[in-house]
């Protein structure tokens, strides 16, 4: 990273909503609360901070990264504070005051595993040592630990050698708030799976019992070096949009941004390109390998994540809308005199489905977020609607119609 210069008159400028140390404190949901408001955190990992002005443009308002990557913390939290964003980094006592920490992070992927020993790269008890070593030297800061999905025994890939995952519930106690990767088409090259994202919340909270928020990681990009060039693809913007809501309907709290492609744009999907990258005949890198009409839908689903906030975080209602198909998950909430039914095709096929909802008249106008459209035809307190193959709706019903 280049050496910032700030003076500090300008930096006190600069600071602005940043006077102050990010106060991070979890609602009794799990819902992420800085500085006593709602935060729905939007993240991107290890970029270069040439890159951060467009990823704020695309809406991200916190960047993660290693200490490994930095040659500076104070300069690179400085650089978060300037462009009014937090920052996510390995513990550093030399910084732990800094008002752009949003919170820290530890042991990266310490599930990974030891192809010698069976086992994880690092002992749980390590990570849950590490992590009340943190919280001894800074109590002010929440502690984030990233997994990888070897705790889901759907993948098969992603834990072999585990024969016994019970040891993935220690990990509830070596952090604070939770978040794993896991790319159906960017790890797998399975776009029929990406339900994956889905499955992976709904167990990583059961294995650690709800005790903090989880944040998955969701595929915007190809480019992976696990996977012949020829044989994949980028993801669809429909796709991108689903895993990030159908984590959301499963409970997820925030997100993280994975952008990172070693595949040169070209060589994705080409025929002649039928070798695995091996760091030498493909040397193209970019921590921000996303093609334009993806980056546009970053964007949108970033902007519409942001405004939503209040409501994503406002407590779950249930029992008040059903769907007549089981591919269609919905996540119900009520603000400020309004229900929201999140609801997410699940199938990758198009399906026709209809929600019942309690207490519905039928001069109900129910409008679709972002979709410049209503569904105007209410009948007995259902109203029926069409979703093309993972498509996500999110209908917005006045509570005093």
């Amino acid at each position: 990273m280049r050496k910032l210069r700030i003076c500090p008159v300008l930096l006190v400028l600069l600071l602005g909503s940043f006077s102050f140390a990010a106060k991070v404190e979890l609602g009794r949901n799990n819902e992420i609360i800085v500085n006593g408001k709602l935060f729905f955190p939007i993240v991107q990992w290890a970029q270069d901070e040439k890159l951060f002005d467009e990823n704020i443009s695309l809406g991200v308002n916190t960047f993660s990264t290693s200490i490994n990557f930095v040659k500076n913390p104070k300069e690179y939290f400085d650089l978060c504070a300037s462009k009014g964003v937090y920052g996510i980094m390995d513990f550093s006592e030399a910084v732990k005051d800094h008002p752009a920490v949003l919170w820290w992070n530890h042991s990266d992927e310490p599930d990974m595993l030891d192809k010698k020993t069976g086992q994880p790269r690092i002992p749980v008890a390590q990570s849950v040592e590490d992590h009340n070593k943190i919280k001894t030297k800074d109590p002010g800061h929440l502690v984030e630990i990233g997994l990888t999905a070897g705790f889901n025994e759907v993948l098969a890939e992603s834990s072999i050698g585990f024969k016994d995952r019970s040891f993935y519930k220690g990990y509830a106690k070596a952090a604070d708030i939770f978040s794993f990767d896991v790319y159906p088409l960017y790890q797998y090259n399975r776009p029929e799976c990406l339900w994956y994202v889905a499955d992976s919340v709904s167990k990583l909270r059961n294995i650690i019992e709800d005790k903090g928020p989880v944040m998955p990681a969701i595929e915007a990009c190809a480019g992976s070096k696990w996977i012949t060039p020829s044989k994949t693809r980028e993801p669809f913007a429909y796709e991108i949009r689903c895993e990030v809501y159908m984590a959301i309907v499963r409970g997820a709290k925030g997100l993280i941004w994975w952008t990172h492609s070693w595949i040169a744009p070209e060589n994705v999907g080409s025929p002649k390109a039928n070798k695995r990258w091996d760091g030498k005949k493909d040397k193209y890198y970019s921590q921000l390998g996303v093609t334009a009409g993806n980056k546009a839908e970053m964007k949108k689903i970033n902007m519409q994540l942001t405004r939503l906030t209040p409501v994503i975080y406002s407590p779950d209602v249930k029992g008040k809308v059903a769907s007549n198909n089981k591919d269609i998950e919905v996540l119900v909430k009520e603000y400020q005199g309004k229900t929201y039914i999140i609801a997410v095709n699940m199938k990758r096929a198009v399906i026709d489905a209809e929600f019942s909802v309690q207490g519905m008249k039928k001069t109900a106008k129910i409008d679709v977020d972002e979709e410049n459209r209503s569904v105007s035809k209410v009948e007995d307190g259902k109203f029926s609607d069409n979703f093309t193959e993972h498509a996500v709706h999110i209908y917005v019903l006045e509570n005093r119609q």
